[in-house]
C-alpha cells in the first residue's frame, strides 16, 4: 500500500517537472539573474574604469604632498638646529659677559675711596635716629563741638609725614653711595649733598576727623 502510494507520488512530481508553466517560470528566473549578473558585472567595470583613473592621481597628489612634508621636516630640523645652536651661543656669551663685568665690578669694590664707608655709617645712623621712639610728635589743637550732630572736629598737627621723608630719603642715599663704590673717581662734593639734602622732621601737617562727642581724645595719627 505504502509502495502504491511512494510510486504515485513520484509520477506526480515527474508530472509537475515536465509542466510548461513550471518550465517558464524556471527561464524566467535564470534570464531575471543573468540579467542581475550582467548588471553587477557592468558596475564592477565601471568602479574598476573610475579606480583606475582616479587612484593614480591621489597617488601623486600624496607623492607631492610627501615631498612638501619631508622638504618641510627637513627646513624644521634645520631651524631647530640653529636655534639650539643660537641658543647656546647666547647663554655662552651671556654667561661670559656677566663674568667680566662681575670680575671688573669686584676690582671696583675693592679700590673704592674708603670715605664712602664714612658716609654710609653717617646715613645708617641716621636712619638709626630716625626709626628711634619719640621721633614722630603729635601736636593736639583742641576740637570743636556740634551739639545737634553730636560730634566733634578734632584737630591735630603731626611731623609723621617729615620722619617718612627723611628715612626714605637716608635710604635712597644708602643706594647711591653703594652705585658711588662702582664710580671711577671719588665725589666727595656729592656725598655732601646727600648729607645736607636730609630733609627736616620739623615740618608739622594738621589734619582734622570728626569723631563722636563723648569718645576718647586719641591721635589722629595712627
Amino acid at each position: 500500500m505504502i509502495e502504491k502510494f511512494e510510486e504515485k507520488v513520484k509520477q506526480m512530481f515527474e508530472k509537475i517537472q515536465k509542466s510548461p508553466m513550471l518550465k517558464k517560470m524556471e527561464e524566467e528566473e535564470k534570464a531575471e539573474l543573468l540579467t542581475r549578473r550582467h548588471e553587477t558585472a557592468g558596475r564592477i567595470k565601471e568602479a574598476e574604469k573610475a579606480r583606475d583613473a582616479e587612484i593614480p592621481r591621489l597617488k601623486a597628489d600624496v607623492a607631492r604632498l610627501e615631498q612638501r612634508v619631508k622638504a618641510a621636516q627637513k627646513a624644521l630640523n634645520e631651524a631647530v638646529d640653529s636655534f639650539r645652536l643660537a641658543k647656546a651661543g647666547l647663554m655662552g656669551a651671556g654667561h661670559r659677559f656677566e663674568t667680566e663685568i662681575a670680575g671688573l665690578h669686584a676690582v671696583l669694590n675693592e679700590t673704592y675711596d674708603r670715605r664712602i664707608d664714612e658716609g654710609l655709617a653717617f646715613f645708617q645712623d641716621r636712619l638709626a635716629h630716625l626709626r628711634e621712639p619719640g621721633r614722630i610728635s603729635r601736636v593736639s589743637g583742641g576740637a570743636r563741638r556740634n551739639l545737634i550732630g553730636m560730634t566733634k572736629t578734632v584737630k591735630e598737627a603731626s611731623n609723621r609725614q617729615a620722619v617718612l621723608s627723611a628715612l626714605t630719603y637716608c635710604q635712597d642715599s644708602l643706594r647711591r653711595l653703594e652705585d658711588m663704590k662702582l664710580s671711577p673717581e671719588f665725589d666727595l662734593d656729592a656725598i655732601d649733598l646727600l648729607k645736607k639734602g636730609i630733609p627736616s622732621i620739623d615740618a608739622f601737617t594738621e589734619i582734622e576727623s570728626e569723631r563722636p562727642i563723648g569718645e576718647n581724645l586719641k591721635p589722629v595719627y595712627a
